[in-house]
């Protein structure tokens, strides 16, 4: 009874490990998504900072109206894409925090596949071992009727 192990769901197995990692694949898209909002984000608090800087100089000199409002437009423009990108920041992490869950279901189905794959796996050897042991006896008890029948042949 040499028989190979062959896992009778190992097809589902190989599914389920598959869809793992297309959510590991997704969750690093989402979180590339998300870092890349951060930055834009950290770039506009610099420009906004700049902004802010290039008000207080122009303070120093001859204010003119028309400068203070392209200056009162650009901020005003900043704050806009600062605040959509700051919905943006929380979609994409709650994006991220859904696929994070996705990805522990995930991995949880695969340790459950793995564990009956392991489980199936120790119960054939167990068949295997006792098959060969049930072997080793009758042959054992062959010799044992071999050695009698001699003995008593003699």
């Amino acid at each position: 009874m040499s028989q190979r192990f062959h896992f009778r769901f190992q097809a589902v197995l190989r599914v389920r490990e598959a869809e793992r990692d297309a959510i590991r694949m997704e969750l690093a898209a989402a979180m590339a998504t998300a870092d890349t909002i951060r930055e834009r984000r950290s770039d506009l608090a610099a420009l906004k900072r700049e902004a802010m800087w290039r008000h207080r100089a122009s303070r120093l000199g001859v204010i003119r109206a028309e400068t203070l409002r392209e200056q009162a437009r650009y901020e005003q423009t900043l704050a806009l894409q600062d605040a959509r990108l700051v919905a943006e920041e929380a979609e994409a992490e709650l994006r991220v925090e859904a696929i994070r869950t996705g990805l522990q279901a995930a991995e949880i189905e695969c340790r459950r596949w793995d564990k009956l794959s392991s489980r199936d796996h120790r119960a054939h050897r167990e068949r295997f071992l006792a098959a060969e042991q049930r072997e080793a006896e009758e042959i054992n008890r062959g010799k044992v009727k071999m050695d009698r029948s001699q003995r008593s042949g003699e």
